[in-house]
């Protein structure tokens, strides 16, 4: 028995719903509604506002637009989508005009064919969160760097500066808000933050390289409009109280700082001279720098444990006993002793 399409009357080798491949796309398109896409783009940095969330750009505006497309597409058929392809048929700064090829099917027991459509795409220029808390300096949190009993360094400065800067390029390959809001160095490194995980991951990176100790504290600012807290953090980053060339005690007994490097502190105990090494999950909080005066001396002759050393400031002869005579000490050199309690503390060389 031969059969008719319902709609047309053609005779057809395979009917859908009693309707031959044409008008069945007649009345069932792959796409029924066309959205109209509407979209806002940062003026400051040119992130896009799509689906309630803030994208940086990676790649050109016509290419985010078309993906734009293509996601919105997916997101309202109710078919099968095998294929789409987006032309940018005109645009300005407030609208894309754009030419849409779908490539689907209804049904599995289908051929897949195509359909073509116009895609309006508005745009709307406005500040991302980041930019308008940028602009306004709005600042969620602090991190501060600190010397416990003393000042940082200039070197220290120059270099944890440095380290936060390398840190914030590589954060913001994933975090928008991986921006500095402002550096104050008055009582040591203030910096403003949009962020507080920002602020925890340039504590940690400064920490790896610094023997530090770091603490957080939260300073409640307001309500939000859903009577939620809103609070500042402040992470602080504290440095031993010594650096290096200092003298400290650690249990009445006295070290010179050797090297500071890569979180690791390398000390010679300057009654021995041999040396030990401490990081930040092993320096005693009883640990003290202590004040001496250094002066240099030429040592004239070592005769085991006596060593006869010449002040260079007022060219007196002393005589100190070391229990214990380094190798890198030679008659002949200038050396530089510290000075304390009456004591006098060969200082080892510099490498």
């Amino acid at each position: 028995m031969k059969r008719f399409c319902a709609e047309c009357g053609r005779e057809a080798d395979v009917y859908y719903d009693n309707l031959c491949i044409d008008c069945f796309k007649k009345h069932n398109p792959l796409v029924e509604k066309l959205p109209l896409i509407k979209v806002s783009v940062c003026r400051e940095c040119g992130s896009i506002l799509y689906l309630n969330r803030w994208i940086r750009p990676r790649e050109s505006l016509d290419d985010i637009v078309a993906d734009i497309v293509k996601k919105e597409i997916r997101r309202h058929a109710k078919v099968e989508v095998k294929e789409i392809t987006v032309l940018i048929s005109s645009r300005n700064k407030n609208k894309y005009i754009t030419i849409v090829r779908i490539k689907g099917r209804p049904k599995q027991n289908m051929p897949y064919y195509s359909e073509e459509h116009i895609v309006e795409v508005r745009m709307r220029t406005d500040l991302c969160p980041v930019c308008r808390d940028l602009i306004l300096k709005k600042e969620k949190a602090i991190l501060q760097i600190r010397a416990s009993g003393r000042e940082l360094s200039p070197q220290e400065k120059s270099e944890i500066i440095q380290i936060v800067k390398r840190e914030i390029i590589k954060l913001q390959k994933k975090q928008r808000d991986a921006v500095i809001v402002d550096i104050e160095e008055e009582r040591g490194i203030d910096i403003k933050l949009l962020s507080a995980n920002v602020a925890r991951a340039l504590a940690a990176a400064i920490q790896r390289e610094f023997p530090s100790f770091i603490k957080e504290t939260y300073k409640l600012i307001r309500l939000d409009r859903n009577g939620r807290p809103v609070s500042k953090v402040t992470v602080k980053v504290e440095l031993p109280p010594f650096s290096i060339g200092d003298i400290i005690a650690i249990n009445n007994e006295i070290f010179y700082v050797k090297e500071i490097k890569h979180s690791v502190i390398k000390l010679v105990n300057l009654s021995n001279y041999k040396e030990i090494s401490l990081t930040s999950k092993s320096i005693p909080r009883h640990i003290r720098r202590i004040s001496v005066v250094k002066q240099k001396f030429l040592v004239n002759s070592i005769t085991p444990p006596l060593i006869s050393l010449l002040n260079l400031e007022n060219y007196e002869t002393i005589e100190i006993r070391l229990m214990h005579v380094p190798q890198w000490l030679k008659p002949g050199e200038i050396i530089e002793a510290a000075i304390y309690e009456r004591r006098i503390y060969i200082i080892p060389p510099s490498e």
